[in-house]
């Protein structure tokens, strides 16, 4: 991820994933790497790791699970 710019590197790693799932790229039920490892490969903190998460967990788009790790998941699409 490029340094600079107005948002948040969080918002920036999130809007990242959401692309790389609407481009295929990542697909449910693909694991994203543990929250340490994640943070040495981008070079950022690790609560900016979890900060992204828990946005992507709130929207339905990862399901985070102690232990096991952030798993990709397919969104809930209301009144379906």
């Amino acid at each position: 991820m490029a340094a600079g710019g107005a948002t948040p590197v969080y918002h920036r790693l999130e809007l990242t994933i959401r692309e790389l799932l609407d481009s295929g790229i990542l697909a449910p039920p693909d694991r994203l790497p543990p929250e340490t490892q994640f943070a040495k490969l981008l070079h950022i903190d690790r609560g900016t790791i979890r900060r992204a998460l828990r946005q992507l967990e709130r929207d339905g788009l990862v399901d985070r699970t102690p232990g096991r790790g952030t798993t990709l998941t397919r969104p809930v699409i209301s009144g379906q």
